[in-house]
């Protein structure tokens, strides 16, 4: 095997991380495989010493072994043959052993069949799988609407096909929303940049044995060596929730390159330079319904699984593409009519209900000013299809300018759409939110 074929190994690339020259990398990956041939076919291990450790010519080594030079040549490529073999195979193994690991520090968000992100996994996987810039990559959307399962099934799909020598999955999430309309508190506390980058270091170091009473600059140092030495993949999920996001960010560029990031938000982080933006819509109308037909099926319910499709748009009417809300209105219907499920949307009455829209949109109605707050509510009464800055301006009853300061506040948050080329931009919200806003938007 050439030097430039051990160079793509995991088996190479997991000695680098603990800062081993190339060149030690190589040949530690040779002597492992070695030896290991050497408990199988002892003369062969003895033969590619003797060759290519202490340089003996083939008639030199041939003296020593007894053996004919043509004989060596012909032993010898035979050795290098099960040589290979053997590299090949200790590469399978050590994959296996990662993607065990791996799954154990993944949430099991994408292990269902996935609906409508085929076309998003591809172009994700092609960004992902390029050595040139950017090395930050920012999956942005509103609540509920498939970021961290999105995260998950890129990472999946990578996974086996790549030289990524390991994987750190760390989330500042503090609250998670059940299918059975609740809402968990998960953290008390925001976590800071600090937190995040010793979560990072934890994982990277959990099978490793570490220095005692390491300083948090001393892990950081650590984590900077072995991310820049060699790739590896890191996802900071709900980024949103991180106290101090300014100095986060700048930590995140200070480790990435080679390795990669991937960062999940419901903020869109626009105004960061180096970051690869990746904007989540909701689901069409075929993907939501072929989601709740999928949900019903994997929840017994075989009649909504069945229902036609005219009976099932009303669903789609009402959340529009949220996955989130789309599951939860497949589980309520265990319990409640269809049409009461949908009607509690509508109305916001009911504790599921509540706790959805609280989920999605409490926190960042809340940081509204009372200029966003008017253009948000205006929005329904703008056409699904969008509508350009003047017709929000004229709807709202604001000037253009406040509606534009307005609207540089609410896309980032994703709670207004932004769409269109680059000289023409119309905006739009999604169903859930016209919902949300229809009914909701009396909050104090």
């Amino acid at each position: 095997m050439q030097t430039s074929q051990l160079s793509s190994l995991l088996l190479f690339q997991k000695i680098r991380a603990n800062s081993a020259t190339e060149a030690d990398a190589h040949r530690q990956v040779l002597d492992t495989a070695v030896e290991a041939l050497g408990a199988v076919h002892p003369s062969d291990a003895r033969l590619l010493q003797l060759r290519f450790r202490q340089g003996m010519t083939a008639r030199e080594a041939g003296s020593l072994l007894h053996l004919a030079e043509s004989t060596v040549y012909t032993q010898q490529r035979e050795a290098i043959a099960r040589l290979t073999a053997v590299i090949e195979g200790q590469e399978r193994q050590i994959r296996s052993t990662q993607l065990a690991s791996w799954e154990r520090r993944l949430e099991g968000l994408a292990t269902a069949r996935l609906v409508g992100i085929d076309d998003q996994l591809a172009s994700l996987s092609a960004r992902l799988g390029s050595t040139d810039p950017p090395f930050v990559t920012s999956i942005e959307g509103i609540g509920g609407i498939g970021k961290s399962t999105l995260a998950e099934a890129l990472v999946r799909r990578l996974a086996p096909e790549t030289a990524y020598v390991d994987l750190a999955w760390v989330t500042a999430r503090q609250q998670s929303f059940n299918l059975g309309g609740s809402i968990r508190e998960e953290r008390r506390s925001l976590l800071s940049a600090l937190g995040i980058a010793e979560l990072i270091f934890d994982q990277l170091w959990q099978d490793e044995v570490q220095p005692l009473a390491l300083s948090s600059g001393h892990k950081l140092q650590m984590l900077q060596q072995r991310l820049k030495q060699t790739p590896h993949l890191v996802v900071v999920d709900n980024l949103e929730t991180v106290a101090d996001l300014d100095q986060l960010l700048p930590t995140i560029h200070q480790l990435a390159n080679p390795s990669q990031f991937i960062l999940t938000s419901r903020e869109s982080l626009f105004s960061e330079s180096g970051i690869y933006h990746h904007p989540l819509r909701e689901l069409g109308q075929v993907h939501a319904l072929q989601l709740v037909r999928q949900e019903a099926e994997e929840r017994n319910l075989p009649s909504l699984a069945s229902a036609p499709d005219d009976d099932l748009v009303p669903i789609y009417d009402t959340v529009g593409g949220n996955p989130l809300a789309l599951r939860l209105v497949v589980g309520q219907v265990h319990i409640y009519p269809l049409e009461h499920v949908l009607n509690g949307l509508r109305g916001a009455r009911g504790q599921s209900a509540l706790n959805l829209y609280t989920y999605v949109y409490r926190k960042a109605w809340d940081s509204l000013g009372e200029n966003e707050q008017s253009v948000l509510l205006a929005m329904p009464l703008i056409r699904e299809q969008g509508g350009e800055l003047d017709d929000v301006a004229a709807v709202s009853g604001l000037p253009p300018d406040v509606v534009g300061d307005a609207l540089a506040t609410l896309v980032p948050m994703n709670l207004v759409d932004a769409r269109g080329d680059f000289d023409q931009r119309r905006y739009t919200i999604h169903s859930l939110t016209r919902t949300f806003l229809h009914e909701i938007a009396h909050w104090a």
